[in-house]
C-alpha cells in the first residue's frame, strides 16, 4: 500500500581468501521511497542478534552509503575475513522503506558493495537489483530499454557532451506527458 513501510534485509559476504577492509554498501532507492531513520539494524557474527546501528550516509536523496568501520569495532579494525572464517565473513543489514505519493508502483532499488584489499585497492565490486516494490492495486509503469550513445564521458566544466538515447516502451501501458529522463 501506499505510505506503508517496508523491510529490507541484505546480506554482505566475503568470497575471497584475504579480509576484505572498508567495505561500503551503497543503497539506491527509486523516487518515490525514503529510508526510515533509526530503522537500520546490523547482524554481526551472523550468529548473533540484530542490533541498531546508525544510519547510513546521505549522498543525496536517493543515494546512501553504509561503510563497514562505521557498523561495528571488530570490522573496523579487522574487515570482513575471508571465506576461512565462516563465523566472520559475511554480516547482514536490515533496513526500512516507506513509499510517498511520488513512488511508481514496480520500481525497484538497486545495491552495490565494493571491497578493498589491505593495500586500498580494490578487489570487488558486485552490485544487485531488488525485485520490484508494487502497490496493491495499483498499475504496473512500462518497462523501457534506453540505450545511449556518443561521448562515454561527460563534460562537467561547461563542455559539449553529444548523446544520442533511444528510449524503447516494451509496455505493458504507454508512456505519457508526465513521463521524463534524468540524464
Amino acid at each position: 500500500y501506499l505510505c506503508d513501510t517496508a523491510t529490507y534485509s541484505v546480506i554482505i559476504s566475503n568470497t575471497q581468501s584475504g579480509a576484505a577492509k572498508n567495505v561500503s554498501f551503497e543503497i539506491n532507492l527509486p523516487p518515490g521511497t525514503q529510508l526510515v531513520k533509526g530503522s537500520s539494524r546490523l547482524r554481526f557474527p551472523m550468529k548473533g542478534s540484530l542490533k541498531t546501528i546508525s544510519d547510513p550516509d546521505s549522498i543525496n536523496p536517493f543515494l546512501f552509503v553504509y561503510k563497514s568501520a562505521n557498523l561495528n569495532s571488530y570490522l573496523k579494525t579487522n574487515g570482513i575475513a575471508g571465506y576461512y572464517d565462516t563465523t566472520k565473513d559475511e554480516y547482514q543489514v536490515n533496513f526500512k522503506l516507506v513509499t510517498n505519493c511520488d513512488y511508481i508502483s514496480g520500481s525497484y532499488l538497486s545495491y552495490i558493495a565494493t571491497a578493498y584489499d589491505i593495500c586500498g585497492n580494490v578487489v570487488s565490486t558486485n552490485g544487485l537489483q531488488e525485485n520490484p516494490l508494487s502497490i496493491v492495486g495499483a498499475k504496473s509503469p512500462y518497462y523501457a530499454l534506453l540505450s545511449i550513445n556518443g561521448q562515454t564521458s561527460l563534460s562537467g566544466c561547461g563542455g559539449v557532451s553529444n548523446l544520442r538515447l533511444k528510449f524503447i516502451n516494451d509496455g505493458p501501458i504507454s508512456t505519457d506527458t508526465a513521463d521524463y529522463m534524468f540524464i
